[in-house]
């Protein structure tokens, strides 16, 4: 990690910097997460207050699908907090939600316990898939159209796998990922996503309404004979920078409202056309563990390298969930920004 320029977590508004320590100092073999540098500074946002039997406590909401990020194996990460901040932690038990409840004798020592585990959930959510995708669709009937030849050309003539291809009513371009783990983060994250678009659709892209041009084909990885996703690129039709500038600023919103991870200095535009995850690989499909299966691209790359697509009008963004199928044949979107 750079210490010059060190990941930063945004919690409630406010933006902490996480450092890793040396890893020349071992852990504890109990212990398997990374040390954290807390920053144990008084959280303006504490609610810690007095229970009835005079002791201090405070309530960190966290989705129940990160209690193991804060309970640690075998409950290392929790006995650290507690031996360190001097608090009772009590997290709900296996299968139910709820509040982790934080007590303790000094009301400085529960809101250091409160700070720690927020900046500690706020980190380990990015370590769960992705739930949630903002994205424009790509669905024009068009560039689906012009898909489906592209389709039928590329398995007639260069034997490609048909479980390969996206749907074609599912094309798109995903401007960011959110990891939403229950009803109250989906909320946060509509009320986001509404004030945002509302914001930066007048501020980037004004009166006109863009155009977008998908045409030529272009991989992810180095080597076309070993390819995992081939996409469509995506760009303003009249050549400027407005859907970058749009894609940027969106996604920028949603890392600084904590909702989504900043991995990309900008947007990667793109339409996923072919994807090796699309194909259901059964026994004798299976590479070794952990690698993702590839293709060879290098043919329809050669044949279909500046294929053009068609346009698609820039008139809606939409949040959806991944792996939904909506009655339309696209991804079901728990919010859609009109344009």
């Amino acid at each position: 990690m750079d210490i010059l320029n060190p990941q930063l977590i945004s919690i409630s508004g406010r933006v902490y910097c996480k450092y890793a320590t040396d890893n020349n100092f071992a852990t504890p073999q109990s212990y398997e997460e990374p040390e954290v540098c807390w920053d144990d500074e008084p959280n303006c946002e504490s609610t810690v207050t007095k229970n009835q039997s005079g002791r201090y406590e405070a309530a960190v909401n966290v989705p129940s699908a990160l209690f193991k990020h804060v309970i640690g194996r075998k409950g290392a990460m929790k006995h650290k907090l507690e031996q360190e901040t001097h608090t009772k932690i009590t997290i709900p038990g296996k299968g139910c939600n709820g509040s982790i409840i934080i007590t303790g004798d000094k009301s400085s020592s529960v809101s250091s316990a409160q700070n720690r585990i927020e900046i500690l959930v706020a980190e380990k959510r990015w370590r769960e898939p992705f739930t949630h995708f903002i994205s424009i669709p790509l669905t024009s009937e068009l560039v689906r159209t012009s898909f489906e030849t592209f389709r039928k050309l590329a398995i007639d003539t260069c034997s490609l796998d048909p479980r390969l291809f996206q749907n074609p009513q599912k094309l798109h371009l995903t401007i960011c990922t959110l990891v939403l783990l229950d009803d109250s983060e989906v909320e946060r994250a509509i009320a986001a996503f509404k004030k945002c678009i509302t914001r930066l659709s007048s501020e980037i892209l004004g009166e006109t309404q863009l155009q977008i041009k998908v045409k030529g084909l272009e991989y992810m990885n180095d080597d076309p004979g070993a390819v995992d996703v081939l996409y469509a690129k995506v760009v303003d039709e009249n050549g400027t920078n407005k859907l970058q500038n749009f894609a940027d600023a969106i996604a920028t919103e949603l890392v600084k409202g904590g909702l989504s991870e900043n991995q990309y200095d900008h947007v990667k535009l793109h339409g996923t056309l072919l994807n090796t995850t699309f194909r259901k690989a059964n026994s004798s499909d299976r590479n070794e563990k952990g690698k993702r299966e590839t293709f060879d691209a290098q043919e329809v790359l050669d044949k279909f390298e500046t294929f053009d697509f068609g346009t698609v009008p820039l008139d809606k963004i939409c949040l959806s969930a991944r792996f939904t199928t909506n009655a339309d044949g696209y991804y079901n979107s728990v919010d859609v920004a009109q344009l």
